[in-house]
């Protein structure tokens, strides 16, 4: 994830931040406190009755795993960055409001959006050439 400022012409400016977002997701954390959780616990009455005992050889493997993918995270430069941030821009045809989402224009150089005034539907790219987003009318471009 790279920022930069956008000069008065537009185009891209100086560096300001570079790094990469590392995360795991909730359904990996349950998995690995799940895997954990035999190394954490002593065994129920029918699981010792059963004759179920702990694998120290997978179990050491399993932490090993979420030790690595922990540490892969916690060495990330990058942390707390909120994508739920909108632009604002003004409808060319209407001069109306637009506001485009930060995230798919980041993570996927676009985002479609409508103006709220006029309900003109717009592609916004984002891309390093364009300095800010390029708006362009929907059905103007095939967007495959």
């Amino acid at each position: 994830m790279t920022f930069h400022t956008v000069t008065g012409d537009g185009s891209v400016g100086e560096k300001v931040f570079s790094g990469t977002d590392r995360r795991f997701s909730a359904a990996w954390a349950a998995k690995a406190h799940r895997s954990m959780g035999s190394f954490l616990h002593q065994r129920t009455i029918s699981q010792i009755r059963r004759g179920r005992t702990i694998n120290d050889t997978d179990l050491r493997r399993q932490a090993q795993q979420v030790l690595e993918v922990l540490d892969d995270v916690l060495a990330s430069e990058v942390h707390d960055i909120r994508l739920g941030i909108r632009f604002g821009y003004e409808c060319p045809d209407c001069n109306g409001d637009i506001s485009i989402a930060m995230a798919p224009l980041l993570l996927k150089g676009r985002a479609a959006t409508t103006c709220q005034t006029c309900g003109a539907a717009w592609l916004a790219e984002g891309k390093e050439a364009y300095g800010s987003p390029r708006l362009t009318r929907l059905g103007d471009r095939d967007i495959g």
